[in-house]
């Protein structure tokens, strides 16, 4: 670990004061990823509107808004890449480097590589190598920023085969798992209410909402017993309110809107199994924050779920498999050991469990030869 001097994150998402839960999982990761090490932030933003650099401090982190009236990415990769310059010909010292999220800090690496040190990582979170930025273009210039040897450090071994896929490169590399705020997310005495479901998401693509509420609503009206509990926002949220407004849909699907980190908890605890419905994830906080809780997981084998879910801790969605089929696979499966699951989560996820992880990964990935 960088223990010998302060420790640099850039990166395009962090918390703020507007957002405070924006991109949490990576001030948590921050926080651990320093064991002890002075740690400063440098989180530049696009803003819009005429041309300019707005620079603001707080304890530990350098906003930079980089203001620009257009939308070219081709034109933000170079103003990012300035902006990096800027900030490490001003501010030397520096015994590590650590970009969170290698687009598009990384892109134009020739701009700010001389004042980087010797130690340089990527940590990686984003989805978009699995879905190629969601572009047809080759792009040649992101996957580049692979070729350059530095180590990269990644959420689920899924995410880093994402990017060796779409990148054609091999690279130093090393999973490190996202923090759970075990302090929050952990088992209670409530007692879990039977046949009753609880999911929460900032519901978007991938995300599959509509599917679990069918489902529900089917066996509802096949005379079973079971409850939705369905918490969060986004953009899938009106369609989310518009399936439920029928008699039937009340009659067993809750809408619940945005919860705090403790009220999610609570309800979590509350849960018989917790549905996460989704095409894709890379590492998915919410399923390692309900296992942390000691409560089951329903979701589907897609990206790194399969690493977070097994038949100890849930039930995945097989090939051919209905959401329908899925619930009554796990209403008629055996109980699960929640004190277990707890308990085996918190040794992986815990703030503990990832600092003694990072440290493993980046004293193997510099080690001396």
């Amino acid at each position: 670990m960088p223990a010998n001097g302060p420790v640099l994150h850039i990166t395009p998402w962090y918390p703020t004061v507007d957002d405070p839960m924006h991109a949490i999982w990576i001030r948590r990761q921050v926080e651990v990823m320093g064991d002890g090490a002075q740690a400063h932030v440098l989180h530049i933003t696009f803003a819009t509107g005429g041309f300019g650099r707005t620079v603001t401090e707080e304890e530990g982190v350098t906003r930079m808004a980089l203001h620009f009236p257009f939308g070219s990415w081709r034109i933000r990769e170079w103003l990012y890449g300035l902006a990096i310059r800027q900030f490490l010909r001003r501010h030397r010292g520096y015994t590590h480097v650590n970009f969170f999220i290698a687009y598009p800090s990384c892109v134009h690496w020739h701009l700010f590589k001389r004042w980087l040190p010797a130690r340089v990582s990527i940590t990686e979170h984003w989805s978009a190598y699995h879905f190629h930025f969601h572009s047809r273009r080759p792009l040649a210039r992101v996957k580049k920023i692979f070729s350059r040897q530095v180590p990269v450090l990644a959420v689920s071994d899924a995410l880093l085969n994402d990017i060796q896929q779409f990148s054609g490169c091999t690279f130093p590399a090393a999973v490190v798992y996202n923090v759970v705020d075990t302090a929050v997310f952990h088992p209670t005495e409530v007692q879990p209410v039977p046949l009753s479901f609880f999911m929460v998401s900032y519901w978007k693509s991938p995300k599959e909402p509509l599917e679990i509420m069918r489902a529900v609503l089917s066996l509802h009206r096949e005379g079973v017993a079971v409850r939705l509990r369905i918490a969060g926002y986004g953009p899938q949220w009106d369609d989310i309110q518009a399936l439920s407004a029928s008699d039937d849909a009340r009659a067993c699907i809750t809408l619940l809107g945005p919860l705090n980190a403790a009220d999610i908890a609570a309800e979590m605890n509350a849960a018989d199994g917790f549905i996460h419905p989704t095409g894709y994830e890379t590492f998915s906080v919410v399923v390692a924050e309900a296992l942390c809780c000691g409560c089951p997981v329903l979701s589907n084998r897609k990206g790194a779920l399969p690493e977070r879910i097994h038949q100890g801790n849930g039930c995945l969605r097989g090939g051919g498999e209905t959401y329908r089929d899925l619930l009554l696979r796990y209403l008629n499966g055996p109980k699960f050991n929640r004190t277990e699951i707890a308990r085996q989560a918190a040794q992986l996820y815990s703030k503990a469990a990832v600092s003694a992880q990072f440290r493993r990964a980046l004293d193997t990935i510099f080690a001396k030869p």
